[in-house]
């Protein structure tokens, strides 16, 4: 079984088939298999864009490990993260996971995305 440390770089080929560099976030074991996937951050990509990928999506020979220290720091924050949004300490009011604001790029994306209105389309 193969394994990337999270803060590790690498070339990943993402949903339009081109490679592009990219940063290891997380990484687990499906549930029930042997098979992991790695969770990666697009580097000059907005973070919506970070997916769960395989490791036949993953340029082996462009993977470059952090420091160690660093890897350390990256596993414990995640731990952190993951425990304090468990305990709901990172989500909104409705229950959504909170995200950074969102920038004009984003804005246009959204424009076509109905949003129910001021009561939340209860009328």
């Amino acid at each position: 079984s193969q394994a990337i440390s999270n803060g590790s770089t690498m070339r990943c080929r993402w949903r339009d088939g081109e490679w592009h560099d990219a940063e290891v976030v997380e990484s687990r074991t499906q549930p029930g298999t042997d098979t992991v996937e790695v969770y990666v951050h697009y580097k000059g990509f907005n973070r919506r864009l970070d997916e769960w990928v395989l490791f036949d999506r993953i340029d082996m020979d462009s993977v470059k490990e952090p420091p160690a220290a660093v890897a350390k720091a990256a596993v414990t924050a995640n731990a952190k993260s993951s425990a304090a949004n468990e305990k709901g300490k990172l989500k909104d009011a409705n229950g959504c996971a909170a995200e950074g604001n969102i920038g004009d790029d984003d804005k246009e994306k959204q424009k076509d995305v109905p949003d129910g209105g001021e009561n939340g389309g209860d009328g």
